[in-house]
């Protein structure tokens, strides 16, 4: 491997790594390896599931061991409101007064989940008709130059949950949150 090789190999992790230390930023150690493995193996694996990010991942270990490994990490990870904050803080500097918001209530379907909590019938506007899923609300923001949306605020929910009031007020929220 030549110089101009390892340099092109080196610029082309030190961004993901960045933005993964920039997310991870007051976290435990641990927590901040797990989300750079999660941030690095997404982007390389180009898939989200955790058998390709472990794969992507290149570890010496046996690909089961970094599979269980990320896999408890995982379930035992419990930071999200310092994660959302960082990732709001990362994105900070490109809003601006003069962007586009766009509001998005999705769904995702699961017509074969059985044992999904607050597995509820939603609306399948890809087929038609109504299928067992979840609704999503999803806020993106985009500049006037550029038109890219950036994502800026993702929330799941279910009707069947217990505080659910509606697609309306779920939306709302994201909204006050952003």
């Amino acid at each position: 491997m030549n110089k101009t090789d390892k340099t092109d190999i080196y610029q082309t992790k030190r961004a993901p790594t960045q933005f993964a230390e920039k997310l991870a930023e007051g976290l435990s150690k641990p927590d901040q390896k797990f989300i750079l493995d999660m941030v690095y193996g997404l982007i390389k694996s180009r898939s989200p599931t955790l058998t390709e990010i472990a794969r992507a991942l290149e570890e010496d270990t046996r690909l089961l061991y970094t599979v269980k490994r990320l896999s408890n990490r995982a379930s035992a990870f419990s930071h999200f409101s310092r994660l959302e904050q960082n990732y709001l803080n990362a994105i900070q500097p490109q809003l601006r007064d003069d962007m586009y918001v766009i509001v998005d209530n999705s769904d995702i379907t699961k017509p074969f989940g059985q044992q999904f909590e607050h597995l509820q019938r939603v609306h399948d506007g890809s087929r038609g008709g109504t299928e067992k899923g979840y609704m999503s609300a999803n806020i993106s923001i985009a500049s006037t130059k550029t038109k890219h949306p950036t994502p800026v605020y993702s929330h799941l929910f279910s009707a069947a949950e217990e505080y659910f009031d509606s697609t309306n007020v779920e939306t709302y929220k994201g909204l006050n949150k952003v």
